[in-house]
């Protein structure tokens, strides 16, 4: 397992999902970050986790953002499992409505 801070701009997997533990309100949702390799495009998927509740009814789907925050990284038979808690979040593409 390795920490790190790192930076990633993607598209939301799915529609972010208030969570509670131990009475603390998180977001947790899927981002796809992908690369285009020798033609071929290449989808890496990230666990995000926030504590930005307040962003919820943004985070949908589809949506594109750009986050940082705290990159945890393991590797599992060589297939890496991605976690990032997001410190910041800036939404990105088209305004919506």
């Amino acid at each position: 397992m390795a920490l790190f801070k790192g930076t990633i701009i993607g598209n939301l997997g799915k529609d972010a999902e208030l969570r509670d533990y131990n009475g603390k309100q998180f977001l947790s949702f899927t981002l796809a970050v992908t690369k285009k390799i020798k033609e071929e495009d290449k989808t890496t998927w990230i666990s995000v986790t926030t504590r930005q509740v307040n962003l919820k009814d943004y985070l949908k789907k589809g949506k594109q953002v750009y986050m940082s925050g705290d990159l945890d990284v393991d590797v599992y038979e060589s297939k890496p499992d991605i976690r990032l808690m997001a410190d910041e979040i800036q939404l990105l593409g088209k305004k919506e409505g």
